[in-house]
């Protein structure tokens, strides 16, 4: 099942990560404060399986699935 990015932004932000305001064309790059981490999260309507997966592991936050 594949997830939309706006599902993806909200559950990284209730987790800490916050939007840098950066990122080119299509794509929020998010920053967590105590942790110093950055992912980037492409616009549009469903990001594929690979990209939750690296998403989740550049995180660590497992509710990204």
């Amino acid at each position: 099942m594949e997830i939309g990015r706006d599902e993806v932004v909200q559950i990284l932000q209730k987790a800490g990560w916050i939007s840098t305001g950066r990122g080119k064309g299509s794509h929020m790059v998010l920053f967590h404060p105590e942790t110093k981490k950055r992912t980037t999260a492409s616009y549009g309507k469903d990001l594929p399986k690979s990209r939750l997966a690296a998403i989740r592991r550049q995180t660590g936050v497992e509710e990204i699935r």
